[in-house]
């Protein structure tokens, strides 16, 4: 179980990478696309954002099967390997809190309570929390059970990474609602 269980979660956590650099595109052209007039008068943003937010949310559907599935072939492996499928080390809690940031981005969406804009900046926050399931617990928390990898990690470039996204949600934000304000 433990190579399709590492296969399964590392795919999942690829398609949630995948849905972040769509996100990151989609709100690069929130702020930079040229956005459109309607005969009505009303503005809208490029078309291209439709098409990104959609891809991204396929994305997002796939990270999230993928992510149950790998964890519960990691339950499996652990429970022959340590006779107990569920430890609460920190790489399970976070692999679990981020499939339920994935499943809440999602499920708002479903429910229309998230737009195209509103879900791209929930791809990049449902990245976010990849990232430290990822890097974070092992490098920056250090890890029990799941101690591989484990070191002195560089809070430096997750920092940046964190910050530079922050702004480009800013400024998409700021454009978008400048673009599509009611005149």
């Amino acid at each position: 179980w433990l190579a399709v269980h590492v296969v399964t979660i590392v795919a999942s956590y690829g398609a949630g990478m995948l849905a972040w650099g769509l996100a990151d595109g989609a709100l690069l052209c929130y702020l930079f696309g040229r956005y459109r007039t309607m005969p009505d008068g009303e503005r809208r943003p490029p078309e291209i954002c439709s098409t990104l937010s959609e891809l991204l949310y396929r994305c997002m559907q796939a990270a999230v099967l993928l992510l149950v599935v790998g964890t519960i072939l990691g339950g499996l492996w652990a429970d022959v390997s340590w006779g107990r499928f569920w430890s609460w080390d920190r790489k399970e809690v976070w692999a679990l809190i981020s499939l339920f940031v994935y499943l809440l981005i999602l499920h708002a969406r479903y429910v229309r309570l998230l737009g195209e804009f509103t879900l791209a900046i929930g791809a990049v926050l449902g990245a976010f929390a990849i990232i430290m399931a990822w890097y974070g617990v092992n490098y920056v928390m250090g890890s029990a059970l799941h101690g591989y990898g484990a070191g002195t990690g560089s809070l430096f470039y997750g920092g940046l990474i964190a910050g530079l996204n922050f702004v480009l949600i800013l400024a998409a934000v700021i454009r978008c609602s400048w673009m599509t304000r009611k005149r």
